[in-house]
């Protein structure tokens, strides 16, 4: 099981353009799984990224996710969508 908080703690390295970001991720189902969530978050804006792991991954509400972004909840839940969408490879 992974430490969210732990996790959470650590994510200045979301505020960048993620360089190297296969070698920051850590997931413990293998290399398949972090490979496939790699490339899932590379697809996505700095900013789509930031409110995706807050949201799903950090387990934030919208709400808590738009405060900690500096946003409305309205813009974050885009965000949040968006994000998913280009992960699918739909657009962002």
């Amino acid at each position: 099981m992974v430490d969210h908080e732990l996790w959470c703690e650590s994510m200045e390295w979301i505020a960048d353009d993620a360089p190297g970001i296969e070698e920051r991720l850590c997931v413990p189902d293998g290399e398949l799984a972090r490979r496939r969530c790699a490339f899932a978050l590379g697809a996505m804006s700095p900013r789509q990224r930031r409110a995706v792991v807050l949201r799903l991954w950090c387990e934030y509400t919208l709400v808590e996710t738009g405060e900690a972004l500096g946003i409305t909840h309205q813009a974050a839940r885009k965000l949040v969508l968006r994000g998913i969408a280009a992960a699918r490879g739909d657009g962002a």
